[in-house]
């Protein structure tokens, strides 16, 4: 009964929640029970296996990442809106993803939506130059993050590329004027989509977040209730 403390402690500790640990648990005994052992290196490994199944890796998680037919019958590229608090690494996260996607064989365009962090866009541009696509940027003084994300599906759309990938600035879920402006930002994207809507909402957050990462998931997801996922 020490170890099964033990561990409880150790993910209550590492903030799993005390529905999953409890879930986890029960799990974990019962599979304990059935293999008849108290071998430590089989109990751990028992144990990853059942954190594994709490995050079912049976979930499809492709990306919407090729043309789409919309409404209307015209093609347009799907878009990915890119979005998280402050620091969790989405620009970055943007660059690695249209790498990933010109490997697969995909054409993309960056959208630049970040235009309160100075750097952002640079940093986006320099990510666009690494991989070979373009970045759609607006000027420095007075760009307007939708005017932003509505350039570059329109650009996008142009040059008939697969994806676009729009980076937005970090806010805080609690920030109301900020959420709003996620909205804006969603709905110019899809003004040039002859009627279909953004593909995904890809939420960026820091692996040590604990249970305020499910927080920052119900409550962001609100911008996406009109993507397919």
């Amino acid at each position: 009964e020490d170890t099964w403390d033990e561990i409880e402690e150790t993910l209550l500790m590492a903030d799993l929640g005390p529905d999953a640990t409890d879930e986890m648990l029960e799990n974990l005994r019962t599979r304990i029970q059935v293999l008849g052992t108290d071998d430590v290196d089989a109990v751990r490994e028992a144990l990853r296996e059942e954190l594994v199944a709490l995050v079912n890796p049976g979930l499809d998680r492709r990306l919407a990442a090729t043309r789409r037919e919309a409404p209307d019958g015209t093609e347009v590229p799907s878009v990915l809106l890119m979005v998280g608090v402050n620091g969790t690494g989405k620009t970055t996260t943007v660059g690695k993803l249209a790498r990933v996607l010109v490997a697969a064989d995909r054409t993309v365009v960056l959208g630049a939506a970040d235009t309160f962090r100075a750097a952002a866009a640079d940093q986006l541009q320099t990510w666009g130059s690494r991989v070979g696509v373009d970045t759609v940027r607006g000027d420095p003084e007075k760009a307007q993050p939708s005017g932003v994300a509505f350039d570059a599906v329109k650009e996008g759309s142009e040059q008939g590329v697969d994806v676009v990938l729009i980076d937005t600035a970090g806010r805080l879920q609690n920030k109301k004027g900020l959420m709003d402006e996620l909205g804006k930002i969603r709905r110019a994207s899809e003004k040039g989509l002859h009627g279909d809507t953004v593909a995904e909402v890809l939420l960026v957050i820091d692996a040590t977040t604990g249970q305020n990462g499910m927080q920052q998931a119900r409550v962001f997801s609100g911008i996406g209730r009109a993507a397919g996922r």
